[in-house]
């Protein structure tokens, strides 16, 4: 189970700790305020099972012309985990080296969806949406 995020530097959250003490969290707030970016990144916190599709933060962060900027240069996410007594928690960060993000090598595998309002938005809209790259 994802049991906390610490988020630095993606769009417009500059330093954010999220802990969830539940298999089942809800996030709510003003538009603006991060939900979909915190969803994009949790989403991003396991490894895929190799039959199926895999969310990377490249996927959602991408520079475009709609968002010049989406990360700062340092950003990061470390995901901590909790998983059967015997193995106790475990920490991996994902961070950007030059150009490339790394750091997904550790996560554990499971399968992850995120459905955003994106989703939603008539196709002649979605070839600029950042977070809609790999819809067809």
């Amino acid at each position: 189970m994802l049991t906390s995020l610490e988020i630095r530097g993606f769009r417009g959250i500059s330093d954010l700790t999220l802990r969830m003490s539940s298999p089942i969290t809800a996030l709510s707030g003003l538009n603006g305020t991060g939900k979909s970016t915190i969803a994009q990144l949790a989403s991003c916190a396991y490894r895929r099972p190799p039959d199926r599709w895999r969310y990377y933060v490249k996927d959602y962060f991408p520079v475009s012309a709609l968002d010049p900027k989406p990360f700062a240069d340092d950003a990061y996410v470390i995901y901590s985990y909790s998983g059967p007594r015997e193995a106790g928690t475990q920490q991996v960060t994902v961070s950007r080296a030059k150009v490339e993000w790394s750091g997904y090598k550790r996560q554990p595998e499971r399968a992850s969806y995120y459905i955003g309002l994106n989703w939603f938005i008539p196709k002649v809209e979605r070839r600029d949406s950042p977070s809609m790259r790999h819809v067809a």
